[in-house]
This record gives C-alpha cells, sequence and structure tokens, in this order.
C-alpha cells in the first residue's frame, strides 16, 4: 500500500512537470515556411508550432544551447552551445537528428543571422582579443574576421 502511494506521487508530479506551461522561453525563430518556431527554454532547444501548441524537445544536454537560427531551406537550425566550454556553433535538424559542431574555438561565438544563401552564419565573438563581428562557412571552414583589422583601426577618427 505505501509503495503504491508512492508510485502515485511521483506519477503525479511528474505529470505536474511535463504539463507545466513553458514560461521565460527566449531567442525564438521562425521557420521560413513561418509554421514553426524554434526558441530556447531552460538551456535546451525547443520547437513549437508558430499558431501554438505542444512544444517538443530538440535538445538534452547539460550545456546551454541557445539563440536557434534557422536556414532558409528549413531543414537545419544552427545554434550556440557551450557544451564543450567555450560557446561554439552547431547545427541539428529539426527532428532533433544529425547534431553537428561547426567549429572548436577557444573564443566564444555568439550567433546572430544565417546568410540569404545559406552558406555562412554571422555574429560576434570573443577572438583576436576583443568583441568583433565573424562569418563561418557553414560547409566548413575557420571564422573570417570581419572588424578589428589593425588597418580598419587605423582609419577610425576618434583614435590619438
Amino acid at each position: 500500500m505505501r509503495s503504491s502511494l508512492v508510485l502515485a506521487l511521483v506519477l503525479g508530479a511528474a505529470a505536474l512537470t511535463i504539463a507545466a506551461p513553458i514560461k521565460r522561453a527566449n531567442n525564438p525563430s521562425l521557420s521560413p515556411d513561418g509554421q514553426w518556431l524554434a526558441f530556447s527554454y531552460q538551456d535546451d532547444l525547443w520547437l513549437v508550432p508558430s499558431a501554438g501548441g505542444e512544444a517538443r524537445r530538440l535538445t538534452v544536454h547539460p550545456g546551454s544551447d541557445t539563440t536557434p537560427r534557422w536556414m532558409p531551406d528549413g531543414k537545419t537550425i544552427v545554434f550556440t552551445s557551450n557544451r564543450y566550454g567555450s560557446l561554439d556553433l552547431f547545427t541539428i535538424a529539426p527532428d532533433g537528428s544529425n547534431l553537428r559542431r561547426l567549429n572548436m574555438d577557444g573564443s566564444n561565438e555568439y550567433l546572430t543571422s544565417i546568410s540569404a544563401d545559406g552558406k555562412t552564419a554571422y555574429g560576434y565573438t570573443t577572438a583576436w582579443g576583443r568583441i568583433n563581428l565573424f562569418a563561418l562557412p557553414l560547409a566548413g571552414g575557420e571564422l573570417i574576421q570581419l572588424t578589428g583589422h589593425p588597418l580598419e583601426l587605423s582609419f577610425f577618427p576618434y583614435t590619438s
């Protein structure tokens, strides 16, 4: 009898946890077809129909998965995660398969957008000694520094 009561309480608590509404979700990204929203919640990525409904979890990891951005074809989501220490970029399919790490830098990369042709990710990074903008070819390759070049700094009108 006692074990049945404990089991009922545990199952009831689990049901409350699963049925609890999602609050404080962030970083929403609308799919190209307008049907889905990818978002961050409790350090994982989730999908929900854009008209509302039940959310589905895409990632389960102790690291922080955040800032999802859809590829233009809607078949892949690019996101930022600190699964291996620093923030790197990853891709995942909307069904949660095909997780792939895109870069392995010791710096932190913060994803902001994907090019219209789906070939390049853009954002800002702590690489190169301070915050600078970057481009990352999604087919593979190294971060490309877009700001902070020494020549660029020599033209800045406020330098002494």
